[in-house]
């Protein structure tokens, strides 16, 4: 699985993905193709080689060297199909053979920038440029020299002595000798194909690589332990809504949060964060994954081989299923899953809350046992009271005490989004409240209260 398989799926990475500054279109291509890695040894290689482009960032040591790759970074053309041509023994054209020669030039501007930097290795191609600057002025511009040829430059030279039209016979001469000289220069470049395309892959991924430290500097990312025994976040935040929050003026509170290998029940007031808190796991175990750094103040994580989700937006209702049979069917693939054993994360917002109460809780204790059964983790949140199932509980704190909302401020700021341990089995029951604080029709609330004490 890659990264562009999962991104159209996933808003928050999606969000992520757009704030991740790559410069090149192979660079964006290497981006895409980013893989969702197991693999706890790669992913560590990958945070190292972040976590050495930060230092040096931070430092202040290598200001000078940075402008000069993102520079030519930017000027960076997808040269894979020019070099697949040649690959195949075919006679470049001029426009082929001036691709070749930029791509060189910059990236030989890359690896001098990089020499002491020690980033990303980039293979020296000095002597293909050679072949395709004769003279070695180094001039970002390709054309069929004089210099590979004394027999070409009598041609034009002789051309060069008629005051009218030049004899087609001449003109002949001088194409056959120019042709001769491209078939020439490509079957000499054919020798350096392997070494332009290791060359093209390591620049593309130092885009990627520079793009991706850019952004843990700008969203204050931190760096996730791999671990194979339970995932661990303090702080962690939703980069999107806190970009969103701040923008307001509003404080954005992070959350503490760890699991292992059993269901999690959480409840919770509405506007309590249940439904961001579960898309907010699923985007950091992604971001952990593809070989990013994660928004949280430090993180252990242990890899899975899916995300799994059953969250209401994701759920399309042109497909002509009713909300309860598309989430039965997103049920049964996960289910599924579980069966074949595989090593999934599970996470499931409010789930069969469009049936009715008793057999929504009795759907929801017969999944969480299954969950537990087969040691899935996993995160189930709901409104339903009495699960009748063995897992951990959590429950969002809710409205604070002794917070008034006087209307002018946000209500987000009368409640805590603190995850805490939950030993009843009993929902909270403050809806009528925030009804309150929002100022809804007083003869609703009063007729609900009453309803209440029946």
């Amino acid at each position: 699985m890659q990264l562009k398989h999962v991104i159209q799926q996933e808003s928050a990475l999606q969000f992520m993905i757009g704030h991740t500054n790559v410069l090149s279109s192979i660079g964006r291509k290497t981006l895409y193709e980013t893989p969702f890695s197991t693999d706890a040894d790669y992913l560590e290689e990958e945070y190292d080689r972040m976590s050495r482009v930060m230092h040096s960032l931070q430092q202040g040591n290598a200001n000078r060297e940075t402008g000069e790759i993102k520079h030519a970074l930017m000027c960076l053309q997808d040269i894979e199909n020019t070099l697949y041509h040649l690959q195949q023994n075919n006679t470049l054209d001029d426009i082929e053979l001036y691709e070749i020669k930029h791509f060189i030039l910059i990236s030989e501007t890359i690896r001098q920038a990089l020499a002491e930097l020690q980033w990303v290795e980039v293979p020296c191609l000095e002597e293909a440029l050679n072949i395709l600057d004769p003279e070695h002025l180094r001039v970002d511009t390709f054309y069929v020299y004089d210099a590979y040829s004394d027999i070409l430059a009598q041609l034009r030279k002789q051309a060069g002595t008629y005051q009218g039209e030049v004899p087609a016979g001449l003109i002949d001469k001088i194409n056959d000798k120019e042709d001769e000289i491209r078939q020439s220069l490509s079957k000499k470049l054919v020798v350096y194909v392997s070494v332009m395309q290791q060359a093209l892959r390591n620049i593309a991924y130092l885009d990627v690589l520079l793009a991706k430290v850019g952004l843990c500097m700008d969203m204050h990312l931190c760096r996730p332990a791999i671990v194979n025994t339970h995932t661990v976040y303090k702080a962690l935040f939703n980069p999107q809504i806190k970009s969103v929050l701040n923008k307001q003026n509003v404080e954005y509170q992070p959350v503490d949060v760890q699991f292992g290998n059993y269901p999690t029940i959480i409840t919770g007031i509405n506007m309590g964060g249940k439904t961001l808190l579960l898309k907010t796991l699923a985007l950091s175990q992604y971001l952990c994954q593809f070989g990013f750094y994660i928004p949280a103040g430090s993180a252990q994580i242990v890899p899975v081989q899916e995300v799994l989700t059953c969250i209401d937006d994701e759920q399309n209702p042109l497909k002509g299923l009713s909300s309860f049979a598309a989430e039965m069917k997103k049920i049964n693939e996960i289910l599924s899953a579980v069966e074949q054993k595989k090593h999934v994360l599970v996470l499931i917002d409010e789930l069969a809350r469009t049936t009715n109460p008793q057999e929504g809780r009795a759907i929801v204790s017969a999944l969480a046992d299954i969950l537990n059964a087969n040691k899935v983790p996993s995160f189930i949140t709901t409104h339903y009271d009495h699960i009748d199932a063995d897992c951990k509980r959590l429950r969002v704190k809710g409205l604070r005490k002794g917070v008034q909302w006087n209307g002018n401020n946000d209500i987000a700021s009368a409640i805590d989004y603190a995850l805490e341990e939950d030993t009843g089995d009993a929902v909270p029951h403050e809806a009528l409240k925030i009804a309150e604080m929002l100022n809804v029709n007083k003869l609703l609330i009063d007729t609900a209260k009453q309803k209440m004490k029946v």
